[in-house]
């Protein structure tokens, strides 16, 4: 299985992605008491339009780098054993402990709010079907669930991209029909999302396979204007059928080259202080949110207001270049 070299230029194109990404997921996360409610129209822009119709390409994005950077280990004798161990220790036990951490503080903040925490034992452990504590972290539980059938999935790469491209597709498609259909029962559907879920093997198959397979090309000035293609084409399919967002997810596969693409490279880097925080910004957007919630409802503020104005124009960029 031939390798890529990753070019400064794509590093760091990545890097300044993974900050960009993680923002959209905070200013997804940045709702009101009343998300639909049309009280300033630029607010309802960014919140809703533009990051709102990029959601498809966030957590999906991390999903592939996932599999791209762990793509290189499946020829190194032993990989399995050494990869997931490495896991364990830097994924699994910070798993289990950011959630406890998350789990007190809403604790504390539930009662100093006044108001019920509604959490088990083994969703603070971050060890049910449902969300985790700190509800970010599904993600870094779906990851550990992939390296660990990961060696399942190697001969698929193998087989070039083409072929990993059209399973993914497939997988994407099925999630999705699933969801729209009710073939499941809502616990089962909770898990394929949130657990195992399809659409970020889908990509996390994706990412292995471009490192793989894929000769990553220059970024010249032909390509930005397909990712720019890409980018808005995504975009119209995702706006078009926003009511529909089971079938969301399907488009990431033009959201995130486009938007890749269109980023800028070595060239033209994101502070590192903000690309090396992105992943803790991803993590840990939502204890603030929470615990700054419930500190407010403490205050005589108008909440709607306040949400609507300030936390919808500034709370997300305002945290995550925090």
């Amino acid at each position: 299985m031939m390798l890529n070299l990753v070019s400064r230029d794509w590093s760091a194109r990545l890097r300044n992605a993974s900050f960009v990404f993680a923002v959209f997921i905070v200013m997804l996360h940045t709702n009101g008491p009343d998300y639909n409610a049309p009280r300033d129209l630029i607010v309802q822009f960014i919140r809703n339009v533009f990051p709102g119709k990029l959601w498809p390409c966030a957590v999906p994005f991390f999903f592939c780098c996932s599999g791209f950077f762990l793509a290189p280990h499946f020829d190194e004798s032993g990989w399995y054993g050494r990869e997931l161990w490495k896991r364990v220790k830097t994924l699994f036990v910070p798993y289990i402990v950011i959630n406890l951490m998350g789990f007190l503080l809403y604790q504390l903040a539930a009662i100093y709010a006044q108001i019920p925490c509604g959490m088990t034992t083994m969703e603070a452990l971050g060890l049910s079907v449902k969300n985790p504590a700190v509800s970010p972290l599904w993600y870094v539980r779906n990851f550990l669930l992939l390296v660990l059938v990961a060696p399942v999935f190697v001969p698929l790469i193998k087989r070039g991209f083409v072929c990993t491209f059209v399973v993914c597709v497939f997988l994407l498609v099925f999630q999705c029909t699933c969801e729209v259909k009710g073939v499941f029962a809502p616990s089962v559907t909770q898990a394929l999302t949130y657990l195992f879920s399809i659409n970020g093997l889908a990509y996390f198959l994706l990412g292995a396979s471009l490192r793989s397979s894929v000769r990553l090309p220059i970024i010249s000035g032909k390509l930005k204007v397909l990712g720019a293609i890409l980018l808005v084409s995504g975009w119209l399919c995702v706006f078009a059928l926003c009511r529909h967002w089971q079938v969301i997810p399907l488009f990431g596969l033009l959201l995130i080259p486009g938007v890749v693409m269109l980023l800028p490279g070595d060239a033209c880097r994101i502070p590192a202080i903000l690309t090396r925080n992105s992943f803790p910004i991803f993590i840990f957007h939502t204890i603030i949110f929470y615990v700054f919630n419930a500190l407010l409802r403490r205050i005589p503020v108008n909440l709607d207001w306040f949400y609507g104005r300030w936390w919808g124009w500034g709370g997300g960029g305002l945290l995550a270049v925090s």
